[in-house]
């Protein structure tokens, strides 16, 4: 069952349902994303119901429990985000290949956007432009992220640094950020102890640290 698949059965079933059974169906329906990766007693709190009613809800939608449904729904928001999985669905799509590519590129962007808050982004932009350096750090195909990013801060006129696999480690190249700089990392599953141990190592030295990854499960 792929997300459009769920998000109908959501639709579908949510108009027959009782009151609360209804109520987590639209929570669900409205939250998939967060659905997927919070605990049945984190969302029933929430909801104000009873784990029991979550159990009733699943199997009112078709699914054996809650842990089936939950597992769905999971499988679903990774494949959304799993640049694999939209190709494959591209290449399969009835529709012209470019024309495949730049809707699957065009709703993952919307999903981001759907995510960013205007607070965070703007809390983002404060911490970066109050920093005395800035050190972009990545691993592998991430270092190629925080190679542009480095370069469009430093283009903004920011004191940028990237810090990637090399002749120095990534440890021996944090050793010298402080209180008052700004670690910026982007990390993809899975996570290279090099790079947690070097963001761990600014951190204790004082620094403020964001973070990306593509993962929900991050």
């Amino acid at each position: 069952m792929d997300s459009t698949q769920l998000q109908n059965l959501l639709m579908e079933k949510a108009h027959t349902m009782p009151n609360k059974a209804r109520r987590v169906a639209e929570y669900l329906l409205a939250n998939m994303r967060e659905a997927s990766f919070r605990s049945i007693g984190d969302i029933a709190d929430e909801l104000k119901v009873s784990k029991a009613q979550l159990v009733r809800v699943a199997q009112m939608l078709g699914f054996s429990g809650y842990a089936e449904l939950k597992a769905c729904l999971q499988k679903t928001i990774l494949e959304q985000i799993n640049p694999a999985a939209l190709l494959a669905r591209a290449v399969n799509s009835s529709d012209s290949f470019p024309d495949s590519v730049f809707k699957a590129e065009h709703a993952n962007l919307d999903d981001t956007m759907a995510q960013l808050s205007p607070e965070e982004t703007d809390r983002f932009n404060e911490i970066v432009k109050g920093a005395n350096n800035i050190y972009c750090i990545g691993w592998g195909i991430s270092s190629l992220v925080m190679e542009l990013m480095q370069i469009r801060l430093t283009i903004m006129g920011c004191r940028a640094f990237l810090c990637r696999r090399g002749g120095l480690s990534l440890w021996e190249q944090v050793r010298g950020v402080r209180e008052g700089d700004v670690v910026i990392v982007c990390e993809l599953p899975s996570y290279a102890v090099e790079v947690t141990e070097s963001v761990e190592i600014a951190h204790r030295n004082g620094a403020k640290v964001i973070t990306m990854t593509d993962s929900a499960f991050a």
